[in-house]
Order: structure tokens, then sequence, then C-alpha cells
């Protein structure tokens, strides 16, 4: 299964560099840790454009976009 990957912010030095591939029934929680993302740091996520949970599973040809905690004042 090949899903695409974009993190944002603090979160972008854990940005691969292609594609990757995971097993089926992969979570969003397990590719964030695949990455060497602590899980404490991705504050949103979508799933295809659309919000999802660390807990929500990843389907082939999925794209992900991590974001960390972000403040501002």
């Amino acid at each position: 299964m090949s899903i695409t990957v974009k993190c944002y912010a603090t979160l972008e030095p854990f940005q691969p560099s292609s594609d990757l591939a995971f097993r089926p029934g992969a979570s969003v929680a397990q590719v964030a840790e695949g990455l060497g993302i602590p899980l404490d740091e991705v504050a949103i996520v979508f799933r295809n454009a659309e919000p999802a949970a660390l807990e929500t599973e990843v389907r082939d040809g999925d794209v992900l976009k991590l974001f960390p905690v972000i403040g501002g004042g």
C-alpha cells in the first residue's frame, strides 16, 4: 500500500522524500511513528482533505497532511 505524507511547520524535518509503503490496516499514528514523529507533536491530521484522527486507518493512495500545534499572537 502506497501513501503520500506531507508534514508542515515544525514537522517538516520529518517529511519523507517519496511516497511510503505501509501494510494494509496501518493507522495515521503508525505512519507518524514510522517517520519518527512523536505522537504528542501531531495536533491536526487531514486524510484526503478531510479531518482525521490518529486512529484513522489509511488506504492505498491516501494523502496525509500532518500539522503540529501552532501558536500565535
